[in-house]
């Protein structure tokens, strides 16, 4: 009975997550530069982009945050379709801007 209990939630959460709203490129500008001001130290960043639940990682060389927006599409399996994340820092690692992206493979 347990075990039916949990499958059944986990149905219902996958059934709600999949009706989720998907966000634009450009409301996901709009949220990461409502929250992020040039100046914003690396904690700030890293904290900001841990609150949103997107997967991140750094690259020194090029000295910016690189994460990314699933965004699916259901009609065309073969393709997959993902947002990508740029946040540029100064030396320091202090935010400096945002570049966000559709990018595909398949």
């Amino acid at each position: 009975m347990k075990s039916l209990a949990v499958l059944l939630f986990l149905s219902l959460t996958a059934i709600s997550c999949s009706n989720s709203q998907v966000m634009s490129v450009k409301e996901l500008e709009n949220l990461i530069n409502d929250n992020l001001k040039p100046g914003d130290p690396a904690e700030k960043i890293e904290a900001f982009l841990g609150a949103q639940g997107w997967p991140y990682s750094y690259d020194d060389l090029v000295r910016r945050y690189q994460s990314h927006y699933p965004d699916g599409d259901v009609n065309k399996p073969y393709l997959i379709k993902a947002v990508a994340i740029w946040i540029y820092v100064d030396e320091s690692k202090s935010f400096q801007r945002v570049v966000v992206e559709e990018v595909y493979t398949g």
